[in-house]
């Protein structure tokens, strides 16, 4: 095939994709809009949008999903242009911007700013749109934080030494999963026998059956 069909059978899925969760998200009580900007292979600055809401399907436990609804190419990165952007892709998707609820973006004074910032321009139009800053994001600055304590600094790369030890070696991976599913089976069960809990104020350990 050649790239124009390439990307017209690409473009296909995205819409059937779309429409889907855009019928999910209009049967939904109240969503939130969640945005990113980034930058892509090319050096094109773009705005990534995700919706997140609580799927209740008939006869079944409601689901909280986060979905991705685009990139939006960004010329202007100004905070009435970013609103912009953001309530044209809503319009485009028909969403019902009276149910939303809440605002999900970074730190950035340009997104999160309570005088001009993205957030308060929507919210003078959606008052319920309450914005949160992003936990990711705030993770991420918590992280960067800590990092000049040695002690957090050596946890954390221990931790990405186990997480590269399971990732990088099937084996391992495959001794990992069936633990975890032998595990959960025992707690799904409340039967906490074979776990052996030893006083840890006396500088002992806690091991358990595995």
């Amino acid at each position: 095939m050649s790239p124009i069909i390439e990307n017209e059978v690409i473009q296909t899925c995205s819409d059937i994709v779309t429409e889907k969760v855009i019928d999910r998200i209009s049967n939904a009580e109240c969503f939130s809009l969640l945005g990113d900007e980034t930058m892509d292979v090319s050096g094109t600055e773009q705005l990534s949008l995700c919706i997140r809401y609580v799927d209740i399907q008939d006869l079944q436990a409601p689901v909280l999903r986060e979905d991705f609804v685009g990139f939006i190419p960004i010329n202007d990165q100004s905070s009435e242009n970013l609103a912009n952007v953001i309530l044209q892709r809503c319009d485009e998707l028909n969403l019902d911007m009276t149910k939303c609820v809440g605002q999900g973006y970074d730190g950035a004074s340009n997104m999160a700013g309570h005088l001009s910032g993205v957030q308060i321009r929507i919210r003078e139009n959606y008052p319920k749109a309450r914005y949160i800053h992003c936990a990711s994001h705030r993770l991420n600055l918590t992280l960067s934080n800590v990092m000049s304590v040695p002690a957090i600094r050596n946890c954390l790369g221990v931790v990405s030494q186990v997480v590269n030890l399971f990732r990088n070696h099937s084996n391992a991976n495959k001794i990992f999963k069936k633990l975890s599913k032998n595990m959960l089976q025992t707690v799904k069960r409340n039967d906490f026998s074979g776990f052996v809990t030893q006083d840890l104020s006396k500088g002992t350990t806690v091991s358990s059956c595995f």
